[in-house]
């Protein structure tokens, strides 16, 4: 395990030995999350949180939809630095996931969600998340989570895709931690991966650990399978 200068121990589900920052996405490392979440200021971080979304709602009109839940600045501490980058101290919905998302498949703006399928092509852009040189990087990482990362039993024959598994433990419904063998799995994905067009999310709660749990190998096939057919339905060309 990795251990922080405060003393906290983080662990991954492999050990890779030294990595790249690349590789620390392409793999899921918590310890890596962790490392460079360290390199950055507590302010950075909670800029970076706020310019995805998190902690807002999405305002896409359904009545009762939840801000999730963000560590405030007051309380936020090393602790929470080196949580929020993997995933602990931080709740979000799949349509936040969704909206924060579409940056990577846009040039970095994120979009205003609308329910209507009638809307105009160009939607409205609620703020800039990423800058455009970041979003072509990033996006060409993510393309290689499919080929040599957690995402490898979601490729699509189709489409080259570009996403990110996620397996995160369920908490605990007094707050109090988090259960060790429990487990929220998701895979999130955009296609096609030079000229994107949708982005799929798949959320499975507490999926059962005797068939499988990681977000790629549950529900990273779901996420291709609606991808497939959603694209040859618009008429998309394969890849």
């Amino acid at each position: 395990p990795y251990r922080t200068p405060f003393g906290r121990s983080i662990r991954d589900a492999h050990y890779y030995g030294p990595s790249s920052w690349e590789k620390v996405l392409i793999k899921s490392m918590n310890s890596g999350m962790a490392i460079v979440a360290q390199r950055l200021s507590h302010q950075q971080l909670q800029t970076a949180v706020d310019d995805f979304g998190f902690g807002k709602p999405t305002r896409i009109g359904l009545g009762g939809e939840t801000r999730g839940i963000i560590t405030s600045a007051t309380k936020w501490s090393d602790y929470t630095q080196t949580s929020v980058a993997m995933g602990h101290e931080i709740a979000v919905t799949p349509l936040q996931m969704v909206q924060a998302f579409c940056a990577f498949a846009r040039d970095g703006t994120v979009p205003q969600l609308k329910l209507s399928l009638h809307e105009p092509n160009d939607p409205m852009i609620v703020r800039k998340a990423i800058s455009p040189e970041t979003t072509e990087l990033t996006r060409t990482i993510l393309g290689k989570v499919m080929t040599d990362g957690t995402g490898r039993k979601a490729q699509s024959e189709l489409y080259e895709l570009f996403g990110k598994s996620g397996t995160a433990q369920l908490p605990k419904q007094d707050s109090r931690g988090y259960f060790e063998d429990r487990y929220i799995s998701s895979f999130i994905a955009g296609a096609p991966l030079q000229d994107p067009e949708l982005v799929v999310l798949c959320v499975i709660d507490d999926p059962d650990r005797k068939i499988a749990h990681y977000g790629g190998t549950v529900a990273g096939p779901v996420v291709r399978n609606v991808m497939d057919d959603a694209l040859k339905y618009l008429g998309v060309r394969p890849t």
